[in-house]
């Protein structure tokens, strides 16, 4: 996992890490809001790239040994995930 300071920093970085190793073992970790400041104004397709990631984490903790990159920012991990019986 590589956990840069802003989604800017970050969204290069899944751009240059996903042309080098191909889109399938690269995954992008969003905050769900529009903007950091603003957590009233939720992005739904963030929320389904976020729900992406979180169920591929749960598969590999079930076993499946899988190399992958998962690129995020520290707001999207400041957000609460549910629970792994929940999700």
């Amino acid at each position: 996992m590589l956990v840069f300071n802003e989604k800017e920093e970050a969204a290069y970085a899944f751009s240059d890490i996903s042309t080098l190793l191909g889109m399938d073992r690269v995954f992008f970790f969003p905050s769900s809001y529009k903007r950091s400041i603003q957590f009233n104004q939720i992005l739904s397709e963030a929320i389904i790239q976020r729900t992406d990631v979180l169920n591929l984490l749960r598969q590999m903790g079930d076993g499946e040994n899988q190399k992958t990159v998962i690129v995020t920012y520290s707001d999207a991990l400041f957000e609460k995930i549910p629970l792994r019986n929940i999700l």
